[in-house]
């Protein structure tokens, strides 16, 4: 949404329509990025780069109440800090 951040947009939806699924499109590469728009509502987190491999699944996840995140953040999100 123009003039306003991801992050900001998804708790703004959240905030409004609770029961709103959010896939969030992204070209940042950060899982610390990909957690925190997690952590503001959104239920996926897909890299544009990978929107033909993945967009199915996180709509589908999203639709089921399940988090997805796209597998090259996923296996950076899994590893013990």
């Amino acid at each position: 949404m123009p003039g306003r951040g991801g992050v900001e947009t998804t708790r703004a939806i959240r905030h409004a329509l609770e029961g709103t699924k959010i896939v969030v499109l992204s070209l940042h590469h950060s899982e610390q990025i990909a957690e925190v728009v997690l952590k503001a509502g959104a239920n996926a987190y897909v890299l544009k780069t990978r929107v033909d491999r993945d967009l199915i699944d996180a709509l589908n996840a999203a639709l089921e109440n399940r988090s997805y995140v796209s597998e090259p953040l996923q296996r950076k999100l899994a590893r013990p800090a």
